[in-house]
């Protein structure tokens, strides 16, 4: 990418913290945070006074304040890994911001979901053993069982699955990245058996729920797929995200900046 591309573009990070962050921070408990795990699936924060907000609803306002404040804005592209890929693939089938929001500015937004440990599956079906593991399709790893989570609550399992289909999302694993996880539980390995394996099982799941809920032949669907979802495979990469983001740069550009 070129230097003037490069200062055409800022890079935000947010930080949701947990329970741990604060307590090493010396916060406050009324400071707005989140558990180790609710972040990254859009749980209410569990500060112990004011709001309790969706994770998902602070990556709401960040994009609409971008929005807001930059006439110019053509792009957003919303971007984590590992833990912040659960976070992302997640978040952009329960968000509704890109279309009450970005498009009506006339502004493209797109994800990439890099190595996560699991996947929100839009299918009841899975390549492992599902009766083994009592569970296994409620969210965070599939779309049943929301009810303790509002935000992804708001919508039927159909209209979330809708919306997974029609973002634009970049899934991204290195070719090395066999690592099941930390102490993987049953959920997750009837995912696959480690992160290459998952993203790969995942994204065959897209493939069917096109070829199936728009009565398509393999070729077709598979193109009109290409549309909205990619794969990249890193050759030789593991987990590493300073590997990833590397060795991926000229790759996800092509798509990410340059017309898809």
């Amino acid at each position: 990418m070129s230097d003037e591309f490069d200062a055409d573009v800022s890079i935000i990070t947010p930080f949701f913290m947990h329970e741990n962050d604060v307590d090493n921070i010396g916060l406050s408990s009324e400071f707005r945070h989140w558990t180790e795990y609710g972040w990254k699936r859009g749980d209410p924060s569990v500060n112990s006074s004011g709001t309790n907000e969706s994770s998902y609803e602070f990556m709401d306002f960040i994009v609409e304040a971008l929005i807001d404040n930059n006439s110019s804005l053509d792009r957003i592209v919303i971007a984590g890994h590992s833990a912040g890929a659960q976070f992302v693939q997640k978040y952009l089938a329960g968000t509704t911001v890109e279309q009450d929001v970005a498009e009506p500015a006339g502004v493209e937004m797109k994800y990439v979901v890099i190595a996560p440990e699991s996947y929100m599956w839009l299918t009841s079906t899975r390549p492992g053993d599902e009766g083994s593991c009592s569970g296994y399709n409620n969210y965070k790893y599939g779309v049943a069982g929301r009810s303790g989570n509002d935000y992804m609550n708001d919508k039927t399992n159909s209209a979330l699955i809708q919306e997974a289909l029609f973002r634009k999302v970049y899934y991204v694993v290195g070719s090395n990245d066999t690592d099941p996880g930390s102490d993987p539980e049953c959920a997750e390995t009837v995912q696959g058996t480690d992160r290459r394996d998952r993203n790969l099982e995942f994204f065959n799941n897209i493939d069917n729920v096109f070829r199936d809920q728009f009565f398509m032949g393999d070729a077709q669907s598979l193109a009109y797929r290409d549309m909205f979802h990619r794969r990249l495979l890193l050759s030789g990469v593991s987990h590493e995200s300073s590997q990833i983001l590397a060795t991926s740069r000229t790759d996800m550009a092509e798509g990410l900046f340059e017309g898809w």
